[in-house]
């Protein structure tokens, strides 16, 4: 079968562009910028200046499709989490949230929903991070209520023991009795000063969630610096108290893992 090389001369005819129209053209299929400098349009406009201070109002469901995917593209993800939350459920959305507060890559062990994976680590983070002199059973009982539904699996890379000072408020000459406050003030009669080296207690912040299935917990220190001695490093009876009364009410728990 031979393939024509040439086309008709009336078929060019139909399909030869006006010379008259042609420098009025606007869309240009070939030129990849063609709207680059288009102005944009009302709505676009209207979604961005929504997308600002925005507190829960208007409902995702309030916007049609096209402009809830822009809205959900644009909207800060520093906005109070109990908002986000009562919501939006967009896995892109929560994707975003998750990327742009840890930008370190992630192993994608299993599939689970962006909102989970951002739950479960921003709750570890602030256990992780909380000294125990901090410790507010109001604000960890706020955190349970709005994370926990979403916590299955729970990794605690951190924490900090009690006698590690909220942050320096002396000299580096004065370091040694910095990190060797004495409990209450007060010494044991006739020997060495008690310190108490208790973490966080471990009963209210395990023992409503109620979706765990999995806790890998570690009872050290990851970022110690000039604070550091060995006896920082203990699993004290507190501890191991507070972690049963948690472990008690974890009935879906099927994995364990500590390190102390």
């Amino acid at each position: 079968m031979k393939l024509p090389v040439t086309i008709s001369s009336s078929t060019s005819m139909v399909y030869k562009p006006s010379y008259i129209l042609e420098p009025e053209r606007q869309l240009k299929a070939e030129n990849f910028e063609w709207d680059t400098n288009h102005p944009k349009s009302l709505s676009s406009i209207c979604v961005e200046k929504l997308s600002q201070d925005w507190a829960g109002s208007p409902k995702l469901d309030e916007f049609c499709a096209k402009d809830r995917e822009l809205f959900l593209q644009i909207l800060d993800t520093n906005i109070p989490l109990q908002i986000l939350v009562d919501n939006i459920k967009s896995d892109i959305f929560w994707k975003r949230c998750y990327l742009s507060t840890w930008n370190d890559s992630i192993l994608m062990v299993e599939e689970k929903p962006w909102i989970n994976r951002f739950m479960e680590r921003y709750y570890a983070d602030i256990l992780g991070n909380m000294n125990p002199k901090q410790y507010d059973p109001e604000k960890v009982n706020s955190l349970v209520k709005l994370c926990g539904p979403y916590i299955q699996s729970l990794h605690i890379k951190n924490l900090i023991p009690s006698d590690i000072p909220v942050q320096r408020t002396t000299s580096p000459e004065m370091e040694n009795l910095l990190t060797s406050r004495r409990q209450n003030g007060l010494k044991t009669s006739g020997g060495p000063e008690v310190l108490n080296r208790d973490h966080i207690s471990l009963h209210a912040a395990l023992g409503s969630l109620n979706n765990l299935t999995e806790l890998n917990i570690t009872y050290q220190l990851t970022n110690i610096g000039e604070e550091y001695r060995r006896d920082q490093f203990q699993f004290t009876n507190n501890d191991a108290r507070n972690l049963a009364h948690g472990l008690e009410k974890c009935i879906h728990l099927k994995i364990l893992r500590y390190n102390f």
